[in-house]
């Protein structure tokens, strides 16, 4: 069985500004691979970079179109299992999850997670990823200060069929 690796960039404009510990906070709550990769903010550099330690290699099946729990399965102390919503986990129902439900996070919500944590300018997080010689794919997403945010994926290669898609959003087209 052959599997997709590759790796996830972070990168920003020249004129960005933003909290990085928070965006560190809040990107870490997303899955942006099949590896269970973490990023680190490096506040020297001003970026976000992928923490060695939380992976083994390179990132597997690494995506711009992240997923979220939006459900956990929580054996509770009778043996019962109950559904929780992410909002309604205590500290001690993490020790005790047996499942959850993921769901892919679409642009929208994403502008509005991450362009209050800009101030200025525009971050984006690109990736790059292989299976053997069946197909290659590169994918990038870009969220402005502004809620406005761009997503594209290319796919190409003898085992998949092409991809070419691009999806913006706008603030200011809900707002009309």
């Amino acid at each position: 069985m052959a599997d997709a690796y590759g790796m996830l960039t972070f990168d920003k404009s020249t004129d960005c500004e933003f909290d990085g510990l928070k965006l560190e906070k809040l990107i870490n709550e997303f899955e942006w691979d099949n590896s269970g990769i973490r990023w680190k903010f490096d506040e020297e550099s001003g970026y976000l970079w992928i923490e060695r330690e939380s992976f083994f290699g390179q990132p597997q099946y690494p995506t711009v179109y992240p997923r979220f729990t939006s459900l956990y399965r929580v054996e509770g102390d009778d043996g019962e299992l109950r559904d929780v919503s992410p909002v309604d986990m205590r500290e001690e129902d993490f020790e005790h999850i047996c499942d959850g439900e993921d769901e892919i996070c679409d642009l929208e919500s994403l502008s509005k997670a991450f362009s209050p944590l800009i101030k200025n300018g525009w971050i984006e997080i690109a990736c790059t990823a292989n299976e053997k010689a069946r197909y290659v794919y590169f994918e990038s997403l870009r969220i402005y200060a502004d809620g406005k945010a761009l997503r594209r994926s290319i796919y190409s290669g003898p085992m998949t069929s092409p991809v070419d898609n691009f999806e913006e959003f706008s603030p200011q087209e809900m707002a009309v």
